[in-house]
């Protein structure tokens, strides 16, 4: 492209008033009288981008613009990158305004950047200001509101999750789900951790996290409670004995117990029913020995104790 007008100065120099353009390095060539040399480049002034108005899900369309300057009075080819993903398509409208619609994606905070005359020994690049963010996720159901019994995988609902597996993060209160896996966009399972109490139910995909406050809750157990001991009476010839431990929120359902007695694990324990659990328990000796229930990872409270039979001497 010819200067917009050329005036020539001295032995050594000439002054050339640039036409608009954009890129870099594009070489300065000088004819004087048929002779034609080129030994320098010269720079456009970088794409700046000052305003970005864009709002998308992750499944991408969201149309937006994208304002600033010295995007070039002509399409030069111009990209624009959300994160590390452009734009699909991205359109140049004016050497301020850009047009762009975003891929599919997820994340939040993400950078904004402008490549110009991409893949060429002209490319050119800016960075926005301001940062990007898809919509953030948001959970609004589980197929499970509370447990019954061992710790289930509960089925989470919502949107935003993503259209691929972003290895996303689930929680239960503070505490991250034993497994996430990913489904869609609208769905993924999460192995429940242990936990106490009535907790939300949350996830973070990438940089962007959905809202506890807002989000569907998932009741723990509550903790169970000791009551009373029965033992079966101490027989002649029996070695081992079995134990019943009463008492109250042992779960609705099939539940993962454990029993120790005085810091000695039962030889088998097993849930009988909300307020019930066996243990089978290994000679001993002793008296007012701590009993320890545990359901599925919550130690029980209450003041219970076992004592061995005492001693025989019988001659």
């Amino acid at each position: 492209t010819a200067c917009s007008s050329t005036q020539w100065l001295a032995e050594t120099a000439i002054r050339c008033v640039v036409p608009p353009g954009t890129g870099s390095a594009h070489a300065i060539s000088l004819t004087v009288n048929g002779n034609w040399s080129s030994n320098a480049t010269f720079t456009f002034d970088a794409p700046v981008m000052d305003s970005l108005l864009l709002y998308s899900g992750t499944s991408g369309g969201g149309h937006g613009m994208l304002g600033g300057r010295n995007f070039g009075t002509v399409d030069v080819g111009a990209e624009v990158l959300l994160g590390d993903t452009a734009c699909q398509p991205t359109l140049w409208v004016s050497a301020s305004s850009m047009s762009c619609v975003a891929a599919p994606g997820v994340g939040g905070n993400l950078p904004v950047s402008m490549v110009l005359h991409r893949n060429t020994s002209q490319e050119q690049s800016g960075v926005a200001p301001t940062r990007f963010s898809y919509r953030r996720p948001v959970v609004s159901s589980t197929s499970l509101r509370a447990q019954t019994g061992t710790l289930p995988i509960i089925t989470v609902r919502g949107a935003n999750f993503g259209l691929q597996d972003y290895m996303p993060t689930a929680r239960v209160g503070v505490t991250a789900c034993k497994a996430t896996a990913w489904t869609s966009d609208t769905e993924f399972a999460c192995v429940v951790p242990p936990g106490t109490g009535d907790q939300p139910v949350s996830i973070s995909v990438e940089n962007g996290a959905s809202n506890p406050a807002v989000a569907p809750r998932f009741r723990y157990l509550d903790p169970p409670v000791t009551v009373a001991i029965a033992a079966v009476p101490w027989q002649d010839g029996v070695v081992n004995r079995s134990i019943t431990i009463t008492g109250r929120n042992y779960g609705t359902t099939p539940t993962q117990v454990s029993v120790a007695i005085g810091g000695t694990q039962a030889l088998s324990s097993a849930w009988v029913s909300s307020t019930a659990v066996v243990a089978t328990i290994s000679p001993g000796a002793g008296e007012s020995k701590d009993v320890r229930l545990a359901v599925y990872a919550q130690s029980a409270s209450g003041q219970t104790s076992f004592t061995y039979r005492a001693p025989t001497v019988t001659t």
